[in-house]
């Protein structure tokens, strides 16, 4: 399940692009262009850019079904962090933030186990 260079550099671009918008934004929070809550609305854009990246790969890149359920849960789990965002403070953020955890925590094991087990298994292990 390589990727090829140019998904890879797609990727980097994206990570990257990622990252510079989040220093823009807190930026213009620390010199007061931006309120907090501005701010939190406008920190949920990369979770959803993340979130529709992981559902885009569970739809078009090839995998075991347990790469594909942990790539899924973690597009669950970023779509929820990027919800909690948008959501006022209260318990609908707490709530959201509460399964965006153990979604994202889960994702990963799956992921993880997936890589794991041997080729004949359909991990990446030798």
């Amino acid at each position: 399940m390589p990727m090829t260079a140019e998904g890879q550099k797609w990727v980097t671009g994206l990570a990257i692009a990622v990252l510079i918008y989040g220093a823009v934004v807190l930026f213009a929070y620390i010199v007061g262009w931006v309120s907090p809550r501005t701010c939190e609305g406008l920190s949920s854009v990369p979770c959803f850019v993340v979130a529709g990246w992981y559902a885009w790969t569970v739809g078009n890149r090839e995998g075991t079904p347990l790469h594909k359920w942990g790539w899924a849960l973690f597009a669950i789990g970023w779509l929820l962090v990027g919800v909690a965002f948008l959501l006022p403070s209260g318990t609908g953020r707490l709530v959201a933030l509460s399964s965006a955890a153990p979604t994202l925590l889960i994702g990963f094991g799956t992921t993880f186990l997936a890589n794991w087990y041997g080729h004949e298994e359909g991990g990446t292990n030798p």
